[in-house]
């Protein structure tokens, strides 16, 4: 049966009632202790002799204690439970903080202290996380408030706060997207996709653009994780001769980042993923366990994929299709010939090339017994002595499943992947 809230004691009788309690806490703190468990008792106890009211202001129903006799309440439960005084404390000095500082708006201020002396409510503050600790130590919340029509939406991971067993509020420092305007384009459209819904969610980001920033960058990756999303890519921008940018690089107008700021930009994003608890499965994608892309691996093991839509390219039977980029004309079109800009056959010494330069960008690189399946052979019979010359220069790893990329290498890999080119191409 719950306990009923006894008259709150007035003045220095709160220490005493406190005292009483502490001797009451004394015989089961240990046991609280030893078992790691929150003391549900001492709080039942606290509820009952009306304590969670002692800071809330007078005009709300509480006592309005002072900041000295909160400390000499705190004191006196402490000499029976330190645990319990401390976790009491967190509680009433907080409220006694808004309470001095009126930070909140009066109404809602007023609705806290109603919950908390009608139906005992208890509140704290969180703000531990995994990477950034307390912002009390400089850190800045990892946790991130996007704002939204009518509000905001809390993503992120707090990993400790007092009194989270029984609070009812918690108040949650995060760090405020895009500085307090609303969500770009991409966060809103991850948002509204997860409000639909919507389990998987993956984000493509480019880094190397023109004009772009390192620290720009690294908000962009640190706003991305901070997204409820499983998979992340990240691509290196690649300028085309027949674009717009290639018009400006061979004009000598496009303000690129050296190659160097590039490497620290991947560099960057591959350990804020780990971090974040995304594997690096692919040297541009990164996912959470569980999170892997089916289509992606199709794509970079080799293996057959169709391609439907305007501009979607595909590979089955042997054969590389694209499809027309237009529209109006893939809606027109009826027959396979009126919808396809491109039919190529791939070859047997093609379809080889292909297996390497794609399998060697996962992670588990290109596994023997695969190839074997595949073409009837063992990669040391068809890649020999490059195989040994790689491996004596670090470029690549050689073990009994397979063969794989370093991870240092993947930056450059480009050099590595054209050795695997045949000479008569």
């Amino acid at each position: 049966m719950e306990a009923a809230a006894a008259p709150a004691p007035a003045g220095p009788d709160w220490v005493a009632r406190a005292r009483e309690l502490a001797r009451a806490f004394a015989e089961t703190a240990g046991r609280y202790d030893r078992e790691g468990a929150f003391p549900h008792e001492h709080f039942e106890r606290l509820k009952a002799a009306g304590f969670f009211r002692l800071t809330v202001p007078r005009d709300f129903g509480g006592e309005e204690a002072s900041l000295t006799l909160l400390l000499q309440v705190l004191e006196a439960l402490a000499w029976g439970d330190g645990s319990t005084a401390l976790a009491l404390g967190w509680h009433l000095g907080l409220i006694l903080h808004y309470r001095a500082s009126r930070r909140w708006p009066e109404e809602r201020f007023r609705e806290l202290c109603r919950a908390v002396v009608e139906e005992a409510a208890l509140i704290n503050h969180f703000s531990t996380e995994p990477a950034t600790g307390s912002p009390s130590r400089g850190g800045l919340p990892e946790t991130k408030a996007v704002p939204v029509p009518g509000g905001f939406r809390l993503y992120g991971r707090k990993t400790f706060g007092t009194l989270s067993a029984v609070a009812r509020f918690f108040v949650v420092t995060a760090t405020v997207a895009d500085g307090g305007a609303t969500a770009s384009g991409g966060e809103a459209a991850v948002l509204a996709a997860r409000e639909a819904g919507f389990v998987h969610l993956s984000l493509d980001l480019i880094y190397g653009l023109p004009g772009q920033t390192f620290e720009g960058w690294t908000a962009d990756v640190r706003r991305a994780f901070g997204l409820p999303i499983d998979h992340l890519s990240a691509y290196a921008l690649e300028v085309a001769e027949a674009t717009r940018f290639g018009r400006m690089q061979a004009a000598g107008a496009l303000p690129l980042p050296d190659d160097d700021r590039v490497v620290e930009m991947y560099a960057f994003v591959a350990a804020a993923a780990r971090d974040a608890g995304f594997e690096p499965y692919e040297v541009s994608n990164f996912a959470r366990p569980g999170g892997r892309s089916r289509h992606n691996l199709a794509y970079w093991n080799n293996r057959p994929y169709f391609g439907f839509g305007p501009g979607a390219h595909g590979y089955a039977f042997g054969v590389r299709t694209a499809n027309v980029p237009s529209l109006p004309r893939y809606a027109r079109a009826r027959t396979l010939s009126e919808f396809r800009t491109e039919v190529r056959p791939v070859g047997r010494r093609e379809a080889i090339e292909e297996t390497m330069f794609l399998g060697l960008r996962l992670a588990e690189g290109v596994r023997r017994d695969a190839f074997r399946r595949r073409f009837g052979v063992d990669l040391e019979d068809v890649y020999g002595p490059v195989l040994r010359r790689l491996e004596a220069e670090g470029l690549i790893v050689i073990d009994a499943r397979g063969i794989r990329l370093p991870e240092a290498v993947r930056p450059v890999m480009n050099a590595v992947l054209a050795e695997f080119l045949f000479d008569d191409r």
